[in-house]
């Protein structure tokens, strides 16, 4: 500051002062390249650290945060060096102005490729898609004034008049500005994380959002930019360091992956891709006599296209992969395309042990399949809905950690030695889970926090266990169920096998399905009270369920008939008391109505009512009327079809012979609020003929609206039609109408 100060001076001093300075030899002591790439470089040791899971920021929002804000620095930077360039130029030149005779030094540094570089990969860290379209500018920032993008419109549209023309056009451009192959990656690494960014553009910003299609155009117009590039600048360079190498194909094979809800065909450009990869690999081996070392084979991979092992783990990845299209429209072509699937990945990695060709070009020796390979084999075989999908996944799991058992890869897959971690656990727990067997998931499980007892790399995932919980809550045929997801609950707690892990939203809700499953597995009502403590401890570490999870729960008072009426009473009970707190948490949250108790809530708690026997009828009875006043007089729903059928079903098992005469009042009282509703149904009709007396059913008959009906019995059909009329519609409606129509 105190030098720009005297030039500023000088400037206005006139040549004296400049004469003054220039014998004193005066020199820009200010920031240095190196010193502006150190601050670039402290911002991007920020953003690591606010990645580092050591820390005490855990939320992914303020991580991410954090990142932008470093990322925004890092720009501002950039920005900066350029004013002082451009600042520092117009004071050089006007000191060159004032004395003609000798040249001022130019003080100020200017940015480099480099700091552009550092600037993208700033951004590839923040998983924001505004922040990815600012590197986007960069990347055409430094295209136009490195003079890159002058040269590469003259080659495309052949603007040149003569070779003058070219080298005039090469003569602009700035060595030390050029975008170089690693700047292009940064790009492409970018643009491959683009469809799994933070959607924050909003209208404001004025950003167009840009569809998987558009973004792969563009990763695809990167790379014929990198190979243009280079061929351009490859006769004046003594280097080459411009054209794409294998990880600017990886990354567009991947963007392909993290595309592929939003693609046609997402296998179909998979394999696309890697033929060019192929084609480009073995051209290079042929046509330059290049013999494949393994040794140097990181060397040749940084700065030519030569398929790696990460290439075939991509393409593989693919085939797990179901487009948008056939997911919305046909649901089946997901079962039957999958297993199509795992049969190419299997010969994919059968081609690479044995070195067979695959589509269309032999396979380079040196590449093996990895851990990474395998994880994606078994990943793919567990959505599958593959035959013995599980068997097959465990009969591979067990090659990997047991040499003497054989699998469908025979011995070349032992002779890799390869070591399982969490992922591989995970993958085969995912496969016996979709393949209807819990038990087999949790021994797997069972296995893995053994393991991870020896190994520290074997640290169980919340998907370890969250994955695990829900194959006991959706399998019907594992006994103990809910028992076993409560013990792996408590595992996630345990210290001794690994640091602890505070159970998610997910684990809990394993774990109260599971209870449920129990209960319906064993016909056994009592398992209410288990589900039940599960879903409130659940809400007591912070996660509020659902309604269709209060309401799965309360499904379980309401099905299951149980012998002893001290234990009936007691869910119905607690039924009620859960209810009370679904309409407590709705009054605390008006807005979310995915947490409101809907009709369902109401008519199941009203169902557990049903059945008790001696004094617990009356109980049970004015149980059901508070709960049917509190559903009549709430504003969260409305009664529907089953709410009045319920109820008389209430009425029909709680009638006592003292008050035969109170229950019918109650009785033609309901019915009547039944027709006001227009909910009648021939379900009501028949239980209201076995409670109401003969003189309540021949008024009734006298309401007949078709008296000349040959049909004896009392329906909706020959009854008036408003009394029905906001009923639920059954699949049979329109034929049992045509029969009575017909009588």
């Amino acid at each position: 500051e105190h030098e720009h100060d005297n030039y500023n001076q000088a400037d206005s001093d006139g040549d004296k002062n400049i004469h003054h300075h220039r014998q004193r030899n005066i020199v820009y002591d200010g920031p240095t390249s190196k010193m502006y790439t150190i601050a670039m470089n402290a911002w991007s040791n920020i953003q690591e650290k606010s990645n580092d899971s050591s820390l005490s920021v855990n939320n992914d929002n303020i991580s991410n945060n954090h990142n932008v804000i470093a990322a925004q620095h890092i720009v501002d930077i950039l920005n900066f060096m350029w004013e002082e360039y451009h600042k520092s130029t117009e004071i050089t030149t006007s000191l060159e102005k004032r004395n003609s005779t000798k040249k001022t030094p130019q003080h100020f540094i200017k940015p480099d490729v480099m700091h552009y570089t550092i600037a993208l990969h700033a951004i590839a860290k923040t998983r924001s898609k505004k922040e990815y379209h600012k590197a986007l500018s960069l990347l055409d920032d430094i295209e136009h004034k490195s003079g890159v993008h002058s040269l590469l419109k003259g080659e495309l549209h052949g603007n040149y008049d003569d070779d003058n023309d070219k080298r005039q056009n090469l003569g602009d451009v700035d060595p030390n500005l050029v975008p170089d192959r690693t700047c292009y990656n940064s790009i492409l690494y970018i643009l491959s994380q683009y469809n799994n960014a933070i959607n924050d553009i909003n209208i404001k910003d004025e950003i167009r959002y840009y569809s998987a299609k558009e973004v792969l155009y563009m990763m695809n117009s990167i790379i014929r930019k990198m190979d243009l590039l280079s061929k351009v600048l490859k006769d004046d360079q003594s280097h080459c360091c411009w054209s794409p190498n294998t990880a600017s194909y990886n990354l567009l094979l991947r963007a392909v992956y993290n595309s592929r809800n939003h693609l046609d065909d997402p296998v179909r450009e998979s394999e696309t891709i890697m033929r060019e990869i192929l084609e480009r690999g073995h051209s290079f081996i042929k046509n330059d006599g290049n013999v494949i070392n393994i040794t140097n084979m990181e060397e040749m991979e940084e700065s030519h296209v030569i398929p790696n092992i990460k290439s075939y783990n991509a393409l593989i990845q693919s085939y797990g992969t179901i487009s948008h299209i056939d997911y919305d429209n046909d649901s089946n072509k997901i079962i039957k395309d999958l297993p199509g699937n795992v049969k190419k990945v299997e010969e994919i990695i059968q081609s690479l042990l044995m070195g067979k060709d695959m589509l269309g070009y032999p396979t380079l020796s040196h590449i093996k399949p990895d851990i990474v390979t395998i994880n994606s084999y078994l990943n793919i075989l567990a959505k599958s809905n593959y035959e013995n999908a599980g068997k097959r996944a465990q009969n591979v799991f067990d090659q990997l950690t047991d040499y003497s058992i054989a699998s469908i890869f025979d011995d070349k897959l032992k002779s890799l030695q390869l070591q399982a971690d969490v992922i591989t656990y995970n993958s085969v727990i995912n496969a016996w889970s979709q393949s209807g067997n819990a038990d087999n998931a949790v021994s797997m499980l069972r296995r893995l926090l053994l393991a991870s007892k020896k190994s520290d790399s074997l640290i169980p995932s919340y998907i370890s266990f969250s994955t695990t919980l829900h194959s006991l809550a959706k399998n019907n045929a594992t006994p103990d169920c809910g028992l076993k997801a409560e013990e792996i609950l408590l595992e996630m707690y345990d210290k001794t096998h690994h640091d602890s892990l505070r159970p998610s939203e997910s684990c809990h809700v394993g774990v109260v399905k599971a209870w449920i499953n129990d209960a319906k597995n064993n016909n056994d009502g009592t398992k209410y009270l288990d589900a039940e403590a599960a879903l409130l401890r659940m809400r007591d570490e912070g996660f509020q369920p659902n309604t269709q999870l209060y309401n799965d729960v309360l499904s379980v008072a309401s099905e299951y008939c149980i012998e002893h009426q001290n234990i009936k009473l007691k869910i119905a009970n607690q039924a009620r008391n859960l209810l009370s707190l679904m309409v407590e948490d709705a009054k605390k949250h008006r807005r979310k109505q995915q947490l409101h108790p809907d009709v369902y809530s109401f008519n199941n708690v009203i169902k557990a009512n049903i059945g008790f026997q001696g004094a617990a009828k009356r109980d049970g009875f004015f149980a059901a009327i508070d709960i049917f006043n509190s559903l009549s007089q709430s504003d969260l729903c409305n009664a529907n079809d089953q709410t009045f059928i319920q109820m008389f079903k209430v009425l029909q098992t709680s009638i006592m012979e003292q008050e035969v005469e109170e229950h019918t009042v109650l009785c033609e009282e309901l019915f009547r609020n039944c027709c006001e509703a227009g909910l009648l149904t021939n379900a009501v009709l028949r239980i209201i003929e076995n409670i109401l007396p003969k003189s309540s059913i021949k008024r009734l008959e006298a309401c007949r609206t078709n008296k000349e009906s040959t049909d004896d019995r009392l329906t909706v059909y020959n009854l008036p039609s408003d009394w029905s009329r906001n009923r639920r519609k059954g699949q049979n409606q329109k034929r049992n109408r045509k029969r009575y129509t017909k009588r």
